[in-house]
């Protein structure tokens, strides 16, 4: 490692491409912004300095039914803290259903994580149809240690999509860049199958229309990327990863959706989900309108090959919800049935193969409720339990929960970051029972899924939802829908 203060006392760094110069800050460094895409020739990494203290470019995306970003947005940031050993290192992969979001500072902040002495990474990538078209056509390691960073301790982590994004990590047949996974609250069976026709849907909005791939390609390349993430915000739901087809001599991504079980052979990953994951769908909702926003039953319907719809939406209905009419009554069983049907059994699945390829799988449900839930008082949400994402306001400085921390918040943020931080230095996420951490964190197996309840009071339990995970493996068995070619 090679590091240097220079004018301005900031940190200097020199990579395998070039010199690097960061910011300062109490008691670490950020290095904000660095390219690893194409960016222009004239400078980056070249005899100059490369100066890394702006995190503001993102790909281009729709926000607030505004277009914004740029397509040179392939930048990351290096967040290291002033110790002069080798340290492991998290790579965090951001959500936003492949269609928004990226990594700055401002939500996915460093300070907590830093202060237990790892490096934090985090990258933006391309999304939309910039990132996720799906072409079937043949057309961050490496520079860890400059940074002080041990190439031998690399964990990847995400939430919801970014969760999904480290499980196609696990099913590449590529070399693997980590050695150890956080997946929260997400999984790769959760996105379908990609959509083939998205390029010649595009081209034909814009009034050219056509059946071949590359002079659609060719068209929509010579429009301006806002406008063509704006049309394509506004037809498409979302985007899915696409599994390749292989050429000869062309080295594929993804080709598969199971787990690589050599890379996922004895690797350490911690997997779990809120208590309320769907609660989130009625952020913006009114009240009145909390429970009518479609025939949720048949709406899961898509997602299995089935003769008697009507037969499949009485059995959901009756499992789920007895014979209630649908109402504000029984709104917090419809969220467990949005939950599990949406999200939450994927997870089950994902465990049970994991564990069957010989992962060591740390499993947790987060449950608390505090001022660092990120979408804790909003609108209509009380507190009937934590929601998808809530676990990352106890992980990252995040501007949306800035403020002074009561005690109760103050130690659930300890002790998320305690457990993260452990695992991804020491592989265990409680090496050691403590006041903080009193409870122990057991493997789960296959005959007895053990797993932690993260909350005020920590819990150990096995088994959770075993009746309803029997129910949808049922569904899974003969029902279930999954193809890649549509």
């Amino acid at each position: 490692m090679t590091l240097l203060k220079v004018l301005g006392d900031e940190p200097l760094v020199r990579t395998l491409k070039g010199w690097v110069q960061g910011l300062r800050e109490e008691n670490y460094d950020m290095f904000l912004g660095i390219p690893f895409g194409v960016v222009d020739p004239n400078n980056v990494f070249g005899k100059t300095v490369y100066v890394a203290d702006d995190d503001s470019r993102v790909c281009p995306q729709v926000k607030n039914n505004i277009a914004i970003g740029t397509l040179d947005c392939l930048n990351l940031n290096i967040y290291v803290p002033r110790t002069s050993h080798k340290k492991a290192v998290l790579v965090w992969i951001f959500g936003g259903f492949f269609k928004t979001g990226s990594a700055v500072t401002s939500i996915y902040g460093p300070r907590y994580l830093v202060a237990h002495d790892i490096i934090l990474v985090t990258f933006n990538y391309r999304l939309g149809p910039y990132g996720f078209f799906c072409l079937d056509t043949k057309e961050v390691a490496g520079n860890q240690e400059a940074f002080g960073g041990d190439k031998e301790r690399i964990t990847a982590a995400g939430c919801s999509f970014g969760a999904g994004s480290v499980g196609f990590h696990l099913s590449s047949n590529q070399e693997s860049l980590f050695n150890q996974a956080i997946i929260e609250s997400g999984t790769s069976y959760l996105y379908g199958a990609a959509n083939r026709s998205h390029p010649f849907i595009l081209a034909k909005h814009f009034g050219y229309k056509t059946t071949d791939l590359t002079k659609a390609l060719d068209f929509l390349t010579k429009l301006h990327p806002l406008e063509l993430s704006k049309a394509s915000s506004d037809l498409f739901k979302d985007y899915a990863v696409c599994i390749e087809k292989k050429f000869d001599g062309v080295e594929s991504f993804i080709t598969q959706r199971e787990f690589n079980i050599t890379k996922v052979n004895s690797m350490n990953i911690i997997i779990g989900y809120t208590t309320q994951e769907m609660l989130i769908v009625f952020l913006d909702m009114e009240p009145g309108v909390y429970i009518e926003p479609i025939d949720i039953f048949k709406e899961t319907q898509k997602n299995f090959n089935v003769d008697d719809l009507q037969k499949i939406t009485g059995i959901m209905r009756r499992f789920y919800i007895g014979y209630e009419d649908i109402s504000v009554k029984v709104r917090e069983k419809l969220i467990d049935f949005i939950s599990d049907a949406s999200l939450v059994h994927f997870i089950w699945r994902d465990i049970n193969k994991l564990i069957d390829y010989g992962a060591n799988i740390y499993h947790y449900i987060f449950s608390y409720v505090g001022n660092r839930n990120p979408f804790w008082g909003r609108d209509n949400i009380t507190s009937i339990g934590a929601t998808h994402g809530d676990e990352i306001g106890y992980i990252f400085d995040m501007e949306a929960v800035a403020g002074e921390m009561d005690r109760r918040d103050s130690v659930m943020l300890d002790r998320m970051t305690t457990m993260w931080t452990n695992f991804i230095k020491y592989g265990k996420p409680i090496p050691r029972v403590s006041k903080l951490l009193p409870k122990q964190w057991i493997p789960a197996t296959r005959n007895k899924l053990n797993y932690l309840e993260i909350d005020e009071v920590m819990k150990n339990g096995y088994n959770p939802h075993h009746k309803k995970i029997a129910f949808w493996d049922m569904f899974y068995t003969y029902h279930l829908k999954h193809t890649d070619a549509t």
